[in-house]
């Protein structure tokens, strides 16, 4: 992201986990928003390869890209 900033996210059941600040937010799909995620504070954006994470310490994470990791999730 944007000032060396990354996040994680994983893909869960109807929904995904991001992890950032030291703190794991459960966000469900937002309806009729395709690619945004949110659980009323925070709110991750997908479109068009980048993506945007508000609501949470240290925000906004802008022009986040994909990194691609070993583990379970993947850095943004």
């Amino acid at each position: 992201c944007a000032g060396d900033r990354e996040f994680s996210l994983r893909h869960v059941s109807n929904g995904v986990e991001v992890f950032v600040a030291g703190q794991t937010h459960r966000l469900d799909p937002v309806a009729g928003a395709e690619g945004q995620y949110s659980n009323g504070t925070v709110t991750y954006t997908e479109s068009g390869g980048s993506a945007t994470l508000t609501g949470v310490f240290g925000e906004p994470y802008e022009n986040c890209r994909r990194k691609r990791g070993d583990w379970w999730f993947d850095f943004w």
